[in-house]
């Protein structure tokens, strides 16, 4: 994880932070003056979401009113679970791979023939993305999280 870390560009543009990540990798405890640096910019970053998360938001309340009536007044797993089922089977009709039709008309439509076979020997097991996952799920299991 320490690896992918480094690799990205927010860390390579930050010479502190990466030297904390590497001696975090390397087992090693890090200086008072470091674990500050890390707590205020911690603390800077959660200001700059706090920030620009307002900035660019648009109002979604009419989308959000409109499709929220087809949900139940209650909360009901089962009618919740049909309403999904009826939306996916309305949404997935022009494909063979049950993928929603807006994003099968715009990304796959013209070229997913040419995909055809295309990660067939690929393991999304050994990927850093996976790995990162694997990472999450055992200190779920550590903290003994559900």
């Amino acid at each position: 994880a320490a690896k992918r870390l480094l690799q990205m560009p927010s860390v390579q543009n930050d010479t502190i932070l990466k030297q904390a990540i590497q001696k975090v990798a390397a087992g090693q405890e890090l200086s008072s003056s470091m674990k500050t640096y890390l707590d205020l910019k911690y603390n800077q970053l959660q200001h700059e979401d706090e920030l620009f998360s307002t900035l660019a938001l648009k109002d979604n309340t009419q989308k959000i009113t409109k499709v929220a009536k087809v949900l139940p007044d209650k909360y009901d797993f089962e009618q919740l679970d049909a309403i999904a089922y009826k939306l996916g089977q309305e949404n997935t009709t022009n494909n063979p791979f049950e993928i929603s039709n807006k994003f099968f008309d715009k990304n796959l439509r013209k070229k997913y023939k040419k995909l055809k076979g295309k990660q067939s020997k690929y393991s999304y097991v050994r990927s850093p993305e996976f790995a990162d996952f694997q990472l999450v799920l055992n200190q779920f299991a550590k903290n003994n999280t559900d």
